[in-house]
Formats: structure tokens, sequence, C-alpha cells
């Protein structure tokens, strides 16, 4: 079963400019969900995952480096 709701999934620098929309209104299943996406062109770094679904947001650190 499908739990539909409009999210997005962004990926921004640490001043949070957005670099990268990852995932715009797609339909995911209810609980845990994966979404895979490359980091191969981004510099060494901190960025920001933001998810914004329904009406809250979560966001993490990712710290990349090659």
């Amino acid at each position: 079963m499908y739990y539909n709701f409009c999210h997005v999934l962004r990926l921004a620098d640490y001043n949070g400019k957005t670099l990268k929309t990852i995932s715009e209104s797609e339909s995911l299943r209810k609980g845990i969900s994966r979404k895979v996406f490359s980091i191969n062109d981004l510099p060494n770094g901190v960025y920001v995952v933001s998810i914004l679904a329904n009406s809250e947001k979560k966001s993490i650190h990712l710290i990349v480096k090659h």
C-alpha cells in the first residue's frame, strides 16, 4: 500500500543554498523508504539533506569526503 503525499527531498550547502532537488511529489511506501542519489559531483564538505512531507520538515547533515 502506498501512502501518497507531496514531498520534497533537497540537498543544500551549509549556507542553505539548494544544490539539488533529489525528489519532488513522489509516492512513497508508508514507513521506511530509501532514495538513492549520487554525490560524485559534490566537493568534500558538509551538506544538509531535508525532506518536507505533509507539514513536517526533517533535516540531517551529510558529510562528503572522497
